[in-house]
């Protein structure tokens, strides 16, 4: 979708531009320049990325838990059993982490998601947009919140696997 500044839905070449579309590099944009990607971004960015912190911290606790696990049991073998209770601890703080953020991202989302489709929705019906493809619009939306909250962190948790991996096997 080059040349759409605003989050828009590219439409074949051979279906009629409803009222209001904007045809640049000869693709169809629909929507408006309030439901810009950047302006949704930038509105929730504290949101985004208290998510992504949590994340990343998430990850990065499940990255040092073989490395505590075996400290631990190091010293568990040294006759030191408080550092079971330590590593006990490490689990239940990186369990919070993950409920927590779970929780939170799930929330931040779906307020995202809800922002996005309202403001779709009523700029496809303001330009009479038939129902059916305002529906279809609407899943879109679903599915492009679905790809920030799901698909995102899946890439980074395989990132993060892939150089802890190469990390514990140097």
């Amino acid at each position: 979708m080059a040349g759409c500044s605003t989050l828009r839905i590219s439409l074949p070449n051979h279906v009629a531009s409803p009222p209001g579309a904007i045809v640049r590099g000869g693709k169809q944009c629909i929507g408006s320049k309030s439901s810009s990607l950047r302006k949704l971004c930038g509105e929730n960015k504290l949101s985004l990325a208290l998510t992504y912190l949590l994340f990343n911290v998430e990850n990065g606790a499940q990255l040092a838990q073989p490395w505590l696990l075996g400290l631990t049991i190091s010293a568990a073998l040294g006759g030191r059993t408080w550092m079971l209770w330590v590593f006990a601890g490490f689990f239940c703080a990186r369990m919070v982490i993950g409920v927590s953020r779970r929780m939170y991202d799930t929330r931040a989302f779906a307020r995202i998601y809800a922002t996005l489709v309202t403001q779709v929705v009523v700029s496809q019906r303001q330009n009479r947009i038939e129902v059916s493809r305002v529906a279809a619009r609407a899943g879109l939306a679903r599915e492009f919140t679905d790809f920030f909250e799901r698909d995102v962190p899946e890439m980074i948790r395989s990132a993060y696997s892939v150089i802890g991996g190469l990390v514990m096997l140097g």
